[in-house]
């Protein structure tokens, strides 16, 4: 049987537009790498934008040990390259009202490279992503243990855990419907909110408070025979 992967005190500064992140074949996996490289570079020194993932990175951010072969390394970090979607500030809106989306790519380039260790990648940012790796400070980040996330599940998880973690000064605070389904990129998926409960954020909600060092609960609101919104609540382990 596999076993399940030590996990190191590596920690994440994660740019807030960063949050909503997405895009064709950027998955879970994609995701939990991104962050693994988010927590090993210094997010204000730009030459640390190269970070090397060995097998056991790869083997974290899928969840179990000895089941990552080189081809399924390539394969994710070829994922990595792709055009993502990227979340547009306030402060970005007020500079540019004519913005409505932006795309862009987060690395450049991608080694493969064997040494006395075995194969290892490295993956280098993107002019495009700087800004985003390395100016978090400018429009506001989260830092949070890098443990908090690779044990996580899913996306819609990750996004919870990253939307609760960004308003845990709060306690609880109100957010409707639609905007939480906008939150966790649920799309056109599970259009009732018993659907929409039962697939995301039941499952969601217990697994962030199993998995990370925060929990979560909320509380449904009804305005007439409809749920319109959601009560959140968040607190430290």
């Amino acid at each position: 049987m596999s076993k399940a992967v030590s996990i190191p005190e590596y920690w994440v500064e994660l740019d807030k537009r960063l949050m909503g992140i997405s895009g064709e074949e950027f998955g879970i996996v994609e995701n939990k790498l991104l962050l693994t490289y988010l927590s090993r570079i210094n997010a204000r020194d730009r030459n640390t934008r190269e970070v090397v993932f060995r097998k056991k990175d790869f083997e974290r951010a899928i969840g179990l040990k000895d089941h990552i072969k080189k081809d399924a390394m390539l394969r994710y970090t070829k994922n990595m390259m792709r055009p993502v979607e990227v979340s547009i500030s306030p402060a970005q809106k007020e500079i540019d009202p004519t913005l409505v989306r932006r795309l862009i790519t987060l690395f450049d380039r991608s080694d493969l490279r064997e040494d006395k260790d075995g194969y290892k990648i490295v993956m280098r940012a993107s002019e495009s992503a700087m800004e985003y790796f390395f100016d978090v400070e400018k429009l506001g980040y989260l830092k949070y243990k890098l443990m908090n996330v690779v044990r996580l599940k899913n996306m819609y998880s990750i996004r919870l855990f990253h939307h609760c973690f960004n308003n845990l000064n709060l306690g609880k605070w109100e957010v409707s419907v639609e905007k939480l389904r906008q939150v966790l990129c649920v799309g056109n998926a599970y259009p009732t909110f018993k659907e929409f409960r039962r697939n995301v954020l039941d499952p969601a909600v217990a697994d962030v408070s199993l998995s990370s060092d925060i929990t979560v609960s909320f509380e449904a609101v009804k305005k007439g025979n409809r749920i319109v919104k959601v009560i959140l609540s968040t607190e430290r382990k």
